[in-house]
């Protein structure tokens, strides 16, 4: 997926982006090569009660709030490493029962051409019980 910004429709273009993301009831964050985080949306950041700025043991530790607990920072870079040698690649990481990462690798262009990938992650869903009739 290539995404390209023209100079005039930036600001209006990121705007309308981050809406989208943030309406998306699934946490989401995109990272670059350096695993640094460019950008979370709401649903992440309002379970996880903090704006992380790197994928790193700090945020794996957040990310137990949301029942992820099969993940470390050496499987997802593996992941991501391979992922940045792609062209148009999709990755999924179990990281417990039912929760689990799906990246994607994104090219960003503003000035120039630059790898992220988008990832999406699904937690553990605690069973329902059912009301008594």
């Amino acid at each position: 997926m290539i995404i390209s910004v023209s100079e005039a429709a930036k600001e209006h273009t990121k705007a309308f982006a981050q809406k989208l993301l943030d309406a998306i009831p699934l946490a989401i964050f995109v990272i670059d090569k350096s695993f640094k985080i460019r950008y979370t949306n709401k649903s992440l950041t309002s379970v996880i009660d903090c704006t992380p700025t790197a994928f790193d043991d700090e945020l794996i530790t957040n990310l137990k709030k949301m029942g992820v607990c099969d993940l470390s920072v050496e499987k997802i870079s593996a992941v991501c490493n391979g992922l940045f040698e792609t062209v148009g690649g999709i990755e999924v990481i179990s990281t417990g029962k039912y929760s689990y990462l799906t990246l994607t690798l994104l090219t960003y262009m503003e000035r120039e051409k630059e790898k992220l990938i988008m990832v999406a992650l699904r937690g553990e869903r605690p069973p329902q019980n059912c009301p008594k009739e």
